[in-house]
């Protein structure tokens, strides 16, 4: 097969993902560093923070083999065991079937469980604020299993079958998941050598099916979780002296974190469910195609965001002197005297002097239970 002509869609996909996979690749890094650090200095950790944590690690594997990756993990011609097909070229193709394979499962696997973990974080916030749920109660073993052990067992339970129907394939654009080789098998006009329309309709109906479950399940679980906190603010008025303002200060709180948790993971994967969906019937429009190209990978990023906002925020509220730099460096955890020695050493070679203050480690670092709402 000769070398085929490569489109801006084509060569768009295989590249902007890259952008914004790498972007998420460091979100998730600074938030596992940052859990860890907490972990190496004793400190006790809230265990929304653990699930927070246990999101952060699938997609930070599914950033880079999925969305940095991109087509270097797709069989090119001359890797490729079975018959070169016209839907299955791709832009810096450069893997083997075996691959593409493990870039589909590994990927699918992680999006599933990291799904869950944030449909759990939901229901978590929920209990902590409706029914008093406490850290006491959330360290029990049984709790923890109760909440870690199910996405594991659900995801792997959805994503390793297609494996035995060797459904993990080039999907035409830019990555590998559920779809048969070649495309051409799914409308007929060639047979298939690996998996079948069948195969296909059962997982895709299971796959997206539990993907609007547990998406529902997340608005679901926020609105319920902003209406508990302004239940029991509403029930603290009687208390208020005549004249004085009512404050929903809690509430708001709540919701504007609340709205950032289910924007922050709907945002961007709502663009793949709409995709998957019209895909499955006809093509979906262009425009659709560049949004997903472009926001799906920042997955991670947003992650990240939503983590580290909440404790910027208290910081400067705390802090109202210091500079956005400074803040930022706080929340990140970044060795501050590593960095002024760094740049004083720059700053001695053009003769000028650099001061960068240090802050009080016990403000704006210890972030209330709701405000690390991820």
């Amino acid at each position: 097969m000769s070398d085929p002509t490569w489109s801006a869609l084509q060569k768009s996909a295989a590249i902007i993902p890259k952008i914004g996979g790498a972007i998420s690749i460091v979100s998730c890094s600074l938030l596992i560093r940052d859990v860890a650090l907490k972990w190496k200095e004793n400190r006790s950790i809230p265990f929304p923070t653990l699930m927070i944590f246990a999101i952060a690690i699938p997609t930070l594997i599914q950033s880079f083999f999925q969305d940095f990756m991109t087509t270097w993990m797709v069989p090119d011609a001359t890797h490729n065991q079975y018959q070169y097909h016209q839907y299955q070229a791709a832009y810096l193709a450069a893997g083997t079937t075996a691959s593409c394979t493990f870039q589909g499962f590994v990927s699918l696997t992680c999006i599933m469980l990291a799904g869950l973990y944030y449909t759990e974080l939901a229901i978590v916030y929920w209990g902590t604020v409706r029914h008093g749920w406490t850290e006491t109660k959330m360290k029990q073993t049984w709790f923890r299993v109760a909440f870690f052990l199910p996405p594991v067992v659900v995801s792997l339970g959805l994503t390793v079958p297609p494996l035995f129907y060797e459904l993990y394939n080039f999907s035409g654009l830019s990555i590998c998941q559920i779809v048969p080789y070649p495309m051409e098998c799914v409308w007929g006009l060639a047979p298939c050598e690996r998996g079948s329309t069948e195969s296909l309709m059962i997982f895709f109906y299971l796959l997206v099916g539990t993907g609007v479950l547990y998406n529902v399940t997340i608005v679901v679980f926020m609105v319920m979780l902003t209406h508990a906190i302004w239940k029991q603010e509403r029930a603290m008025d009687r208390f208020l002296t005549p004249g004085q303002e009512k404050r929903r200060k809690q509430t708001r709180r709540t919701y504007k974190q609340g709205v950032r948790y289910v924007v922050s993971y709907l945002i961007c994967w709502m663009p793949t469910f709409i995709w998957a969906i019209i895909d499955h019937s006809h093509g979906p429009p262009v425009v659709l195609v560049y949004m997903n190209l472009i926001i799906a990978p920042l997955w991670g990023f947003f992650l990240g965001g939503v983590y580290f906002v909440p404790r910027y925020e208290t910081y400067r509220e705390k802090n109202p002197s210091g500079g956005r730099l400074q803040a930022l460096v706080h929340v990140l955890n970044i060795d501050i005297d590593l960095l002024e020695t760094t740049l004083a050493s720059v700053d001695d070679t053009t003769g000028n002097e650099t001061t960068l203050a240090s802050d009080d480690d016990t403000t704006g670092n210890q972030t209330p239970l709701l405000s690390e709402i991820a």
